[in-house]
C-alpha cells in the first residue's frame, strides 16, 4: 500500500463515515497486478476492537455490493457507528464517480 500513499497520481476521497486513498490501474499495471487490492485502517479513537471490526465488517459488506474499477484502495474509517445504509450509499455513490469519470476519460481518447 506504500504504492498508493507514494505515487503522485493516488487520489483521494472523504466523506463522513470514511476516506479513501485509490490508485487506478491502466493496462501496464494489470499485467502485473490480476485483482483490485483493498485494505482498511481503523484508528483506536473510534473505540473498542469490537466497535472497530464491526465497522470493518460493514464496509467490506458494502463494498461486496458494488462493481470496482481495477486499482489499489485504502479506506479509513472515521466513525465507529456507521449505519450500513448510509455507508453502502456513500460507497456506491464514490464508484458511480470513479466509473463516470473513467468513462469521460475513455471517450476523450478515442
Amino acid at each position: 500500500f506504500n504504492e498508493v500513499f507514494s505515487n503522485e497520481q493516488s487520489k483521494y476521497f472523504s466523506s463522513k463515515n470514511f476516506w479513501i486513498k485509490y490508485l487506478l490501474m491502466d493496462t501496464n499495471d494489470k499485467k502485473r497486478h490480476s485483482k483490485d487490492f483493498v485494505g482498511v485502517v481503523t484508528n483506536k479513537r473510534l473505540g473498542s476492537a469490537v466497535l472497530r471490526n464491526r465497522a470493518r465488517r460493514k464496509l467490506v459488506a458494502a463494498l461486496q455490493q458494488v462493481e470496482m474499477n481495477d486499482g489499489i484502495y485504502v479506506f479509513g474509517i472515521t466513525r465507529s457507528k456507521l449505519k450500513y445504509i448510509d455507508l453502502k450509499e456513500e460507497v456506491s455513490e464514490f464508484f458511480e464517480s470513479i466509473n463516470n469519470d473513467s468513462r469521460e476519460n475513455n471517450n476523450k481518447v478515442d
